[in-house]
């Protein structure tokens, strides 16, 4: 199977935000800031294609999302979805699955479309969601609150073809889960097992390169140790099976394989 990362914009995060238990004004920062301490952050989706699927992990941002949150982000889209497929000879209908990490939206924003009417960008597609998250999702708690779209969440129930998935393990062949639970209730990270290797989609377990170390915490993790306890168990696994992994957020490094 072929494996591409695709970029579809950046946004601008504080610096005290992805790494909340660093100083601000150390010497050596791990990601790079802007004079306004701001980090540039990717959003990302992996496309995967096989002889049988089409798969997309994550959506990115869409053009759904409230101009206002977007622009507290600075917002910059690089390209549609749509738009970037082409470049793989691909059209939004021959997408055959959506795996969502979870429903934050910069993770499932363009899994809808809007041009006179909301509609599913990916007509086709299976669109594969942990049912623990989604239900946290729809009881979400005050600190997460602009985390999602309703809108967004409203229209994949009503048109988007939802599995849920209740169990880690294997979802379609060579694409198996696990389940987190630091950064948001029911995290959800495929494992990839692509000509003897393993590749991991490390969303927002993971964000960056720079989240590696076990002090780097954002402070959207709702639970920040949980978050650390399941990162350090991941990593020593991780090490000890030479993971390949794809970081959803790095705009300088995409990916890495752990030794």
């Amino acid at each position: 199977m072929g494996l591409y990362l695709i970029n579809t914009g950046t946004l601008m995060v504080h610096y005290n935000d992805m790494f909340q238990n660093l100083p601000l004004y150390c010497s050596d920062k791990p990601y790079p800031v802007d004079k306004n301490d701001l980090c540039e952050i990717a959003v990302q989706s992996l496309l995967i294609i096989s002889a049988d699927n089409k798969i997309l992990i994550d959506t990115g941002i869409g053009n759904t999302i409230d101009q206002t949150i977007l622009d507290s982000y600075h917002y910059r889209q690089i390209a549609s979805l749509d738009e970037l497929l082409s470049n793989y000879d691909l059209i939004p209908e021959d997408i055959t699955d959506i795996i969502l990490t979870h429903l934050h939206f910069d993770h499932c924003g363009g899994s809808v479309v809007k041009n006179h009417i909301l509609k599913p960008a990916f007509p086709n597609a299976t669109h594969w969601v942990g049912k623990e998250h989604w239900d946290w999702a729809q009881h979400k708690e005050r600190r997460e609150e602009n985390s999602y779209s309703d809108l967004v969440l409203e229209n994949l129930f009503e048109t988007g073809n939802l599995k849920f998935v209740g169990n880690e393990g294997e979802i379609m062949p060579g694409i198996s889960v696990r389940f987190y639970h630091g950064h948001t209730r029911g995290l959800m990270i495929p494992f990839i097992e692509n000509r003897g290797e393993t590749i991991v989609f490390a969303g927002d377990l993971i964000p960056t390169s720079a989240h590696i170390p076990l002090s780097n915490i954002m402070t959207y993790d709702i639970d920040p140790d949980l978050t650390r306890r399941e990162k350090q168990n991941f990593l020593i696994e991780a090490s000890a099976k030479n993971y390949t992994l794809y970081f959803q957020h790095d705009l300088f490094r995409t990916q890495m394989t752990l030794i």
